[in-house]
């Protein structure tokens, strides 16, 4: 229970969670993104980045989607 700090911890969550799929703007100004998630990683499974780049996929398409953003897994 993070008791007194919560507010906190939401403001900070604010600006530094990526869960948003609205990224529209961004690609319409051109923009590229490489997202990867090591898979070593022990405190952000991995299964969340792989849940949110579905949830892109879902929105944009496949192909569109291809376009702006590329997905890896890294090893170690």
């Amino acid at each position: 229970s993070p008791g007194p700090l919560a507010p906190r911890i939401q403001a900070v969550s604010a600006l530094m969670d990526s869960t948003s799929t609205d990224l529209t703007q961004f690609q319409s100004r051109g923009g590229k993104i490489i997202l990867q998630h090591g898979q070593s990683d022990q405190f952000i499974p991995a299964q969340l980045s792989i849940d949110y780049y579905n949830r892109l996929v879902s929105r944009f398409g496949q192909g569109p989607l291809n376009q702006f953003l590329k997905f890896y897994l890294v090893p170690g």
